[in-house]
Parts: C-alpha cells; structure tokens; sequence
C-alpha cells in the first residue's frame, strides 16, 4: 500500500499540532494536508536515521532475544489508514503471540530520555508513540534509541552495525494510556474538521512560519481598517527605529576603529583584550570567489569582566 500521507494524519504531524514538535507547526501540517504542500526537506541527521534503521531493529532483536530467552520476530507492518489518522510505523516486534510497536530514534542529545529501560521518552516523541498504538490497537511499545557519541571520530569509518556494537542502544518501553490517546484523538479530529476540511489554516507561530504558507484566496479581498492601518504605521515606524539603529551601531564602530588605530587590541585592566581589529585573510576557492582580507572587530561577550 502506498500512503498519501496528505490525506490523513500520522505520528509526526501529532507533536506538531499539539505545538510540541522541535521541527514542524500546525500551520505546516496544515499546508501539507489541505494543500498539499510536502516539506520534503533531506538532512543529514534524517539520513543517517534512516541508514541506521534496519541495523538498529536488527541489534534490537538480537537484545530482546537473549534477554528473554523467547523466539522473536520483527514484521514490517504496512502503513494503516483509520478514518483522517494512519500509523506508519517502523516495526511489529512478534514474540509468544503478541505484537508490539518498535519505534526506532537516532539522537544526538539525550535530553529528554530517561534511563535505559523506562518509559521516559521526549514530550515529542510520546504522542507519535501514543497515536500509533492508538490507530494499530496495540498494548505497548519498544523504543530502541541509538545516541550519537559526542565526539563523531570515535566511530568514524565503522559500518552502522559496528557504530552501534560500539555505542550501544537504549531501548524504552512505554504502554498504552487510553486517557492520553483519547486527548490526542479528540485534538486530532477538532484539527481535521476546523482546519483541514474546513479550509481554514491555524494561526502561525512566527513570521517565518506565515512566511512558509504560500496560499490566499484568489481575488479575495478585506477592509482596510483602523486597528490595519495602525499596524502598517508600527511596522514602518520600527523599520525605521531598525535603520536609523543600524546606523548609529555602524558610528560607534567605526569610532572604535579609530580608537585602535594599527593596534590589533585594546586591553583591560587583567590584560585581557576588550576588543580586537585583527586582520583576516580568507583564501579563494573558485575562480569566481578571490582570496580576500579585511579587518575585523571581535567584542567577547563578557567583555566588562575585563574592566
């Protein structure tokens, strides 16, 4: 079965819509539902998630076998379509007759997981977790995790299943919880009807998030009123607070430049420099861009301790 996933919502798109998901909004999800719109965005960290998924169910397997001494298998599970929600998810672990969701993360923080073996995993990961156990009437769920080392050269030029004998995984377990899944279910529905079929995009988080939804109505027009035009006059009145500041930061460093005349920096009371004007040399790299030099003003952050 290929998926549309334009026409229902999976796991990932419930952290976003609930307003928890490091990557994406409710107006993005949005956008892809009733738009269309795929953030089809490749990133390294994706790519080696998904270069890692097979070795790491692989190793996850062999660990759930030797630690309950049982025969277990891994079945991939075709996505399922429920009504406006589908689960997609990586694994079905098979073991004595009962099925369990396997989830698999790569991760280069371990903010937010708790230890090896509990249940304590990212606010959002949880409801991607809770929905498909929801959408595929399953009890429970494995989560094996593969967390980068903080130094990349430890395991550079390893296979994957060799960087993961060396790092080692994190499996948690989390379970069903119908007073949860019911929350999600009812935000997910109230998100279907109000927004996606209703046509009608939640409001966006920041600028750049607007910026993102590139849709209007067709010779739709409003009225320009007061609270609009008072609008239009703030937003000119700050973009000109901007420039008349920019321009005020660019006389103080150039102030400064004349402070230092040819002296690479000017010292503190400690010895230590407040400011620097050191000469840069950048090497070209095409025949397009030339080798360059220019000098430039470094200002420690904490530079008053200096004083």
């Amino acid at each position: 079965m290929t998926l549309d996933r334009t026409k229902s919502i999976g796991g990932s798109d419930v952290a976003a819509i609930l307003g928890l998901s490091p990557w994406r909004t409710p107006l993005d999800v949005w956008r892809e539902k009733a738009l269309g719109q795929l953030d089809d965005k490749s990133s390294d960290a994706m790519e080696a998630g998904l270069r890692f998924e097979a070795p790491i169910l692989a190793h996850f397997l062999d660990e759930q076998v030797e630690a309950t001494r049982k025969v277990a298998t891994l079945k991939h599970q075709a996505p399922v379509v429920v009504g406006h929600r589908h689960a997609s998810p990586d694994a079905l672990l098979e073991q004595q007759g009962w099925s369990s969701l396997v989830e698999v993360k790569t991760t280069s923080s371990g903010e937010g997981w708790g230890l090896d073996g509990s249940s304590e995993i990212p606010a959002h990961y949880l409801p991607q977790v809770m929905h498909y156990l929801d959408v595929l009437e399953l009890e429970d769920a494995f989560v094996p995790v593969l967390v980068w080392p903080s130094d990349m050269r430890k395991i550079a030029g390893m296979t994957p299943a060799e960087t993961i004998r060396a790092v080692g995984l994190r499996t948690y377990r989390v379970h069903y919880q119908a007073g949860l899944a019911q929350q999600i279910r009812e935000v997910v529905a109230e998100f279907w009807e109000k927004h996606v079929v209703a046509m009608k995009p939640p409001e966006p988080r920041d600028l750049a998030d607007a910026k993102r939804c590139a849709w209007a109505v067709a010779g739709k027009t409003v009225e320009a009123d007061d609270e609009l035009v008072e609008l239009l006059e703030a937003r000119e009145h700050y973009r000109q607070v901007i420039d008349d500041t920019e321009k005020l930061v660019e006389q103080a460093e150039l102030q400064i430049r004349e402070k230092l005349g040819d002296a690479e920096s000017a010292l503190g009371a400690g010895g230590k420099p407040i400011v620097s004007a050191k000469v840069i040399n950048r090497a070209g790299y095409t025949a397009q861009v030339k080798p360059t030099s220019y000098r430039g003003l470094t200002v420690p952050k904490n530079w008053r301790n200096y004083l």
